[in-house]
Protein backbone atom coordinates (compact mmCIF):
# COMPACT_ATOMS: atom_id res chain seq x y z
CA UNK A 1 0.00 0.00 0.00
CA UNK A 2 1.30 3.41 -0.86
CA UNK A 3 1.50 6.16 2.08
CA UNK A 4 0.82 9.47 1.68
CA UNK A 5 2.13 12.24 3.90
CA UNK A 6 1.10 15.69 4.22
CA UNK A 7 3.74 17.90 5.53
CA UNK A 8 3.78 21.90 5.57
CA UNK A 9 5.69 22.49 1.70
CA UNK A 10 6.24 18.30 1.00
CA UNK A 11 3.91 15.74 0.18
CA UNK A 12 5.54 12.20 0.97
CA UNK A 13 4.93 9.36 -0.81
CA UNK A 14 5.69 5.81 0.30
CA UNK A 15 5.60 3.50 -2.37
CA UNK A 16 7.48 0.77 -4.03
CA UNK A 17 7.46 3.16 -7.34
CA UNK A 18 11.34 3.51 -7.63
CA UNK A 19 12.52 -0.34 -7.23
CA UNK A 20 10.02 -1.02 -10.46
CA UNK A 21 11.41 1.92 -12.85
CA UNK A 22 14.91 0.39 -11.95
CA UNK A 23 13.76 -2.62 -13.03
CA UNK A 24 12.01 -1.49 -16.22
CA UNK A 25 15.03 0.48 -17.06
CA UNK A 26 17.29 -2.83 -16.31
CA UNK A 27 14.94 -4.82 -18.79
CA UNK A 28 14.47 -2.06 -21.29
CA UNK A 29 18.64 -1.97 -21.66
CA UNK A 30 19.09 -5.77 -21.53
CA UNK A 31 16.91 -6.11 -24.36
CA UNK A 32 18.48 -3.17 -26.57
CA UNK A 33 21.97 -4.34 -25.68
CA UNK A 34 21.10 -8.05 -26.99
CA UNK A 35 19.33 -6.84 -29.65
CA UNK A 36 22.36 -4.85 -30.66
CA UNK A 37 24.98 -7.75 -30.23
CA UNK A 38 22.75 -9.97 -32.38
CA UNK A 39 21.99 -7.44 -35.15
CA UNK A 40 26.33 -6.38 -34.97
CA UNK A 41 27.05 -10.26 -35.48
CA UNK A 42 25.02 -11.53 -37.68
CA UNK A 43 26.22 -11.31 -41.55
CA UNK A 44 24.29 -14.40 -43.13
CA UNK A 45 21.41 -13.65 -45.07
CA UNK A 46 19.69 -16.95 -43.79
CA UNK A 47 19.30 -14.65 -40.84
CA UNK A 48 17.16 -12.15 -42.41
CA UNK A 49 13.69 -12.28 -41.20
CA UNK A 50 15.44 -12.92 -37.50
CA UNK A 51 17.73 -10.04 -38.11
CA UNK A 52 14.25 -7.87 -38.84
CA UNK A 53 13.06 -9.20 -35.43
CA UNK A 54 15.43 -8.17 -33.30
CA UNK A 55 15.69 -4.54 -35.01
CA UNK A 56 11.97 -4.62 -34.08
CA UNK A 57 12.92 -5.29 -30.64
CA UNK A 58 15.46 -2.84 -30.01
CA UNK A 59 13.02 -0.58 -31.75
CA UNK A 60 10.47 -1.15 -29.17
CA UNK A 61 12.79 -0.98 -26.47
CA UNK A 62 13.96 2.56 -27.67
CA UNK A 63 10.06 3.60 -27.69
CA UNK A 64 9.29 2.31 -23.92
CA UNK A 65 12.87 3.87 -22.62
CA UNK A 66 11.40 7.22 -24.24
CA UNK A 67 7.76 6.43 -22.64
CA UNK A 68 9.69 5.85 -18.83
CA UNK A 69 11.83 9.57 -19.30
CA UNK A 70 8.53 11.08 -18.92
CA UNK A 71 7.89 9.70 -15.45
CA UNK A 72 9.19 10.09 -12.08
CA UNK A 73 9.12 8.08 -9.38
CA UNK A 74 10.35 10.80 -6.73
CA UNK A 75 9.37 10.21 -3.61
CA UNK A 76 8.87 14.28 -2.05
CA UNK A 77 6.58 16.50 -4.52
CA UNK A 78 6.78 20.20 -3.56
CA UNK A 79 3.02 21.09 -3.29
CA UNK A 80 3.34 23.98 -5.96
CA UNK A 81 5.16 21.80 -8.39
CA UNK A 82 1.63 20.12 -8.90
CA UNK A 83 -0.71 20.80 -11.72
CA UNK A 84 -3.14 18.21 -11.79
CA UNK A 85 -4.19 15.21 -10.26
CA UNK A 86 -6.57 12.43 -11.73
CA UNK A 87 -7.71 9.23 -10.40
CA UNK A 88 -7.27 5.91 -12.72
CA UNK A 89 -9.21 2.81 -12.96
CA UNK A 90 -8.87 0.11 -15.34
CA UNK A 91 -9.19 -3.69 -15.23
CA UNK A 92 -8.00 -4.27 -11.33
CA UNK A 93 -5.25 -1.31 -11.29
CA UNK A 94 -6.18 1.78 -9.08
CA UNK A 95 -4.06 4.29 -9.50
CA UNK A 96 -3.52 8.26 -9.11
CA UNK A 97 -1.73 10.22 -11.56
CA UNK A 98 0.39 13.55 -10.64
CA UNK A 99 1.38 15.44 -13.52
CA UNK A 100 4.14 18.06 -12.19
CA UNK A 101 5.10 21.80 -13.47
CA UNK A 102 8.49 19.88 -15.15
CA UNK A 103 6.19 17.59 -17.28
CA UNK A 104 6.70 14.76 -15.39
CA UNK A 105 3.94 12.05 -14.04
CA UNK A 106 3.74 10.40 -10.82
CA UNK A 107 1.96 7.24 -10.23
CA UNK A 108 0.89 6.02 -7.30
CA UNK A 109 -0.68 2.56 -7.86
CA UNK A 110 -3.73 1.16 -4.98
CA UNK A 111 -4.14 -2.28 -4.83
CA UNK A 112 -8.25 -1.63 -3.96
CA UNK A 113 -10.66 0.66 -4.91
CA UNK A 114 -11.28 1.64 -1.30
CA UNK A 115 -7.38 2.68 -0.88
CA UNK A 116 -7.76 5.08 -3.89
CA UNK A 117 -11.03 6.59 -2.42
CA UNK A 118 -8.76 7.01 0.84
CA UNK A 119 -6.15 8.53 -1.12
CA UNK A 120 -8.70 10.87 -2.92
CA UNK A 121 -10.64 12.11 0.34
CA UNK A 122 -6.55 13.45 1.85
CA UNK A 123 -5.95 14.76 -1.28
CA UNK A 124 -9.24 16.98 -1.60
CA UNK A 125 -9.08 17.56 2.46
CA UNK A 126 -5.90 19.43 1.76
CA UNK A 127 -7.41 21.30 -1.33
CA UNK A 128 -6.54 19.86 -4.48
CA UNK A 129 -8.79 18.81 -6.77
CA UNK A 130 -9.31 14.93 -7.95
CA UNK A 131 -10.67 14.47 -11.92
Amino acid sequence: MAEITFQEDIILVKDKNKNAMRMIYFLLGINFFNSTVFLLGSDKPLNHWLNVLWFLVGGASIVGFLLQIKRTSANELYREDIVEIKSKQYFNIYKLNISLKNGKLRAIIFQNEAELEAAIKIFIKNNYEVN
